[in-house]
């Protein structure tokens, strides 16, 4: 068995590997002495579809701008961020972007499978999630998702031919030692309570404490820098003991709980981030721990752990079946990992962000991080699978998080003329609640869930008078934040009004309006406001309608609507989400092609009428209703196949929020024969008077070999007779205007007529 401990000044995670210790007078040795190791052979892999353990409802996937995320970043751990860069070259921004979009990823894939897609991988790359599905319905419903669909069959991680080994304040991450029958280091991993018992634990690797006797007892070791440590002949003050029965290693499982005996011990909710890898348990800030999540392939995993300290990596996969031979063989269902953890590291946390996501297991190197295809697993929190630290433990076990203090928006005038108090809960999710405590009292008056990351409490029946209040947010049942304390007046005791219904009034669908109502209030109210949201982001005004815009394809909307009557508690209502919304119209007709249609001469299509006019538009031109190869462009100029034939243009458009359009003209003019390259237009040389001979200048026309003919025009009209290239004015032409008309042919030519500009009037 090979496994690894911390001490519990405070509760650290991240060792990946344990390391025994043949007495508690020996010296290791630099290499993983002890460890035993053994080939594994992989199992067939599951599916990578992941989800959260219920801490994300999201079910779209959303923005993961960097910039959204500076203002946290600069929050983050020096260490953390230094090792980012050192293993990833990542910023701390676009590690907090990934980590949120990584958890987010696992709600929207939950929330496909729930809604009958049939997924056979998913990913992260980047801040993008993609997804493997086969079908076109499938695909469709992931692309509404906000995600990528990918039609082609998932990467399969496989571990065949590696092997794997085992890998005062209390802080996850930090060192400890088991001293029983030998001596063996390991790390924490994340601390918790046993909620019947309000026991302060911790929880860490299986490997680390199997086959020991029920009085193994840890003691903490927290060298000045990550490394695998000489044990003293004397060893400190005991700080824990194994929790009875709770050793699970082997049959998919590798974890343990270590309940807290020390009254100087004290379990932090944090993960203790080793100088960046460089430095002692606590030289920098540790990362508090604010949930736990899955996992999903390609999101950026980070350690903690006392033989390398802090190192971050890449998930390769999930939920993967891996053998050990650690004596015996056993399995373990592991994330895969590139994160680095070696023999002394296990037991230790691992997190996405700041989210709970594995336990420290098993590594294929005893010594080198850096050997080829080298990676690590981790015993996953929660998991698709029976295999994880919340389901070996269930309700028996709870996690410890950091919970942050929860923020009153709503002002002591509001409150005391309202009713309710209103706020916001940062980093939230599904586990996190809200409590109101009123004038001292140690029992709730109300509570309400803040898994939006915005909460409503109401104080209906309240006595008239000053009121002081004290709000607390909880994470499941054991973790609770700092209270935010303040004071109310009202002048009468507000009564409930009764229970109405929003509705979201029409189609659901980019540029259609939609309209909010409330029904069956009692009393009537003397007034409303409404809060627009699309996938629970403020979008709207307070007014009653709502126009999508496109940019909101494929997300819902809701509304949330404040009632209000005089002497009553305001009525909160959030009407029920719509469906994803449908994509508008495009606003199309028939293209029209636009030119002269002859051989050489250049067509248009026209397409002006349609809308929106910021649509990407692609063009195919067509012969005879046949596809003219490489005729793709807007314009198209006629060649010699197209004589006698009819050409079309087909158009399609796209632009998010709208349907795609396709529309094709209809002509109903065949292409003639090409034009003359030159027809100029005429003059008429010669004194407009009675009596005077006018001649026509027809200019150089062209190819050569064009025959001209003339025919003259008084006030516009055609002589009948008029037809040479001179005209002598006769008395009828006083006070007119002559013209002349020269039309060119040529065979396999178009004929081209040209009209000359008209005289001054005859005299």
């Amino acid at each position: 068995m090979a496994t690894s401990h911390a001490r519990f000044g405070a509760l650290a995670a991240g060792l990946g590997l344990c390391l025994v210790l043949s007495s508690v007078t020996a010296t290791l040795p630099a290499a993983a002495a002890g460890v035993t190791s053994a080939a594994v052979t992989a199992v067939a892999p599951k599916p990578v579809a992941s989800a959260t353990d219920g801490s994300s409802e999201t079910t779209q996937m959303g923005s993961y701008a960097d910039s959204k995320f500076a203002a946290a970043a600069k929050k983050l751990p020096a260490p953390l961020l230094q090792a980012l860069s050192r293993d990833l070259d990542q910023s701390g921004a676009t590690y907090l972007a990934q980590a949120k979009a990584a958890t987010d990823a696992v709600g929207v894939v939950d929330s496909l499978a729930s809604a009958g897609v049939d997924i056979e991988g998913s990913r992260v790359e980047g801040t993008k999630l993609v997804v493997n599905v086969r079908t076109a319905d499938d695909a469709a419903a992931v692309t509404a998702a906000g995600a990528i669909a990918d039609r082609s069959a998932p990467e399969v991680f496989s571990s065949a031919g590696k092997t794997y080994y085992t890998a005062s304040d209390i802080y996850d991450g930090s060192g400890y030692l088991v001293r029983d029958y030998d001596v063996t280091q390991c790390s924490v991993g994340f601390t918790g309570v046993i909620p019947a018992s309000q026991q302060h634990t911790f929880a860490t690797a299986g490997h680390c404490l199997a086959g020991t006797s029920s009085s193994a007892t840890v003691y903490p070791v927290n060298p000045a820098t990550p490394k695998l440590v000489s044990v003293p002949s004397q060893i400190g003050s005991e700080m824990g003991a194994l929790y009875p029965g709770s050793v699970a290693f082997g049959g998919g499982f590798d974890s343990s709980i270590v309940a807290l005996t020390s009254t100087a011990a004290v379990a932090k909710a944090a993960v203790a981030t080793w100088g960046g890898g460089k430095g002692s348990l606590l030289s920098s800030a540790p990362l508090a721990v604010l949930g736990q999540t899955k996992a999903i392939v390609g999101a950026t995993l980070c350690k903690s752990g006392s033989r390398t300290g802090w190192t971050c990596g890449k998930v390769l996969a999930v939920d993967q079946t891996v053998h050990v031979d650690d004596g015996e063989p056993k399995t373990v269902n592991s994330i895969i990992a590139t994160t680095c953890i070696l023999p002394g590291d296990s037991g230790g946390a691992a997190v996405i962000g700041q989210l709970a996501v594995g336990i420290n297991s098993t590594t294929t190197s005893a010594t080198d991080c850096t050997a080829r295809d080298y990676d690590a697993g981790f015993f996953p929190m929660v998991s698709a699978t029976k295999k994880s630290v919340q389901a070996r433990y269930g309700a028996g076990w709870e996690l410890s998080v950091g919970v942050p203090t929860p923020v009153v928006t709503s002002s002591a005038a509001t409150i005391g003329a309202d009713g309710i108090i209103q706020g916001t809960l940062s980093s939230a999710n599904a586990n996190h609640t809200v409590e109101l405590y009123l004038d001292g009292s140690a029992t709730p008056m109300a509570s309400a869930s803040a898994a939006s990351g915005s909460w409503t409490l109401s104080l209906p029946g309240v006595a008239a008078g000053t009121h002081s209040y004290r709000v607390v947010a909880r994470w499941s049942t054991s973790s609770v934040s700092n209270p935010v304390v303040g004071t109310f007046s009202n002048s009468v005791v507000l009564q409930k009004m009764s229970a109405g219904i929003a509705q979201v009034v029409g189609t659901p669908r980019v540029g259609a309006t939609l309209t909010a109502v409330v029904k069956s209030v009692s009393p009537a109210a003397e007034s409303y406001s409404y809060r627009w949201r699309s996938n629970g982001v403020t979008v709207g005004a307070n007014r009653s309608t709502y126009i999508p815009s496109p940019g909101q394809a494929g997300k819902r909307i809701d509304v949330i609507v404040t009632v209000r009557h005089s002497g009553y508690v305001a009525l909160i209502r959030n009407a029920v989400q719509t469906k994803p919304l449908a994509v508008a119209p495009m606003v199309t007709s028939l293209p029209k092609v636009v030119g002269p249609p002859n051989v050489g001469q250049i067509l248009r299509a026209d397409v002006s009428a349609w809308r929106p006019t910021t649509a990407t538009f692609r063009y195919q031109w067509l012969r005879n209703g046949k596809t003219i190869p490489r005729a793709t462009h807007s314009t198209y100029r006629l060649v010699a196949a197209d004589k006698g034939k009819h050409v079309d243009v087909r158009v399609s458009a796209t632009q998010g929020g709208y349907a795609p359009a396709t529309k094709t003209s209809v002509t109903r003019i065949l292409t003639a024969n090409p034009l003359l390259t030159k027809s100029p237009v005429p003059h008429v040389v010669g004194t407009p008077a009675v009596g005077s001979v006018l001649t026509a200048s027809a200019g150089v026309w062209a190819p050569k070999g064009v025959a001209l003919s003339y025919r003259w025009r008084v006030n516009g009209v055609l002589l009948a007779k008029a037809s040479g290239r001179t005209y002598t004015i006769p008395a009828a032409a006083r006070g007119k205007v002559i013209s002349v008309t020269v039309t060119g042919t040529k065979k396999g030519y178009y004929p081209a007529s040209r009209t000359s500009p008209a005289t001054a009037r005859v005299r």
